[in-house]
């Protein structure tokens, strides 16, 4: 597996990763019976993940947020993840401002905390990866 395909693949699983968050958050917001999430919040929701796709598409390239650039440091990754998310929260924060869409303030902060979690757990269930195949001689320089 080379750095190309290592990054895009971290990049595909951040994106499935903010679909799940999403869909997280609106549990966490009305709860698991069904009937309680309501239509009109949930597809209000849809631009923000649209945007979401976009905006940590562009993020993860330009700030090369795999977390394997320069080696493995678990509090650089961390920071790293912590500011980018928080950059991203700040633009859809924003875009709902400037467009008048109505979302709630709870069902983001669930979003932000889901998508910050998600993405670091991710980063070191693949670096726990890398690192036992290392050690039965699966990866290379």
């Amino acid at each position: 597996m080379n750095q190309r395909e290592l990054s895009s693949g971290i990049l595909i699983g951040d994106l499935l990763w903010s679909t799940l968050a999403m869909a997280g958050a609106l549990t966490l917001r009305y709860g698991t019976k069904p009937g309680h999430i309501e239509v009109g919040s949930a597809l209000a929701l849809l631009p923000f993940l649209v945007a979401t796709w976009i905006c940590w598409s562009f993020l993860f390239r330009l700030l090369f947020l795999d977390g394997f650039r320069e080696g493995w440091r678990f509090s650089a990754i961390v920071s790293q993840l912590l500011l980018s998310v928080g950059g991203l929260m700040s633009i859809l924060l924003f875009c709902g401002y400037l467009f008048r869409t109505y979302v709630l303030g709870p069902t983001l902060v669930h979003f932000g905390w889901l998508l910050f979690a998600g993405f670091v757990l991710s980063r070191v269930a693949v670096y726990g990866f890398l690192r036992a195949r290392s050690g039965h001689g699966g990866a290379s320089r």
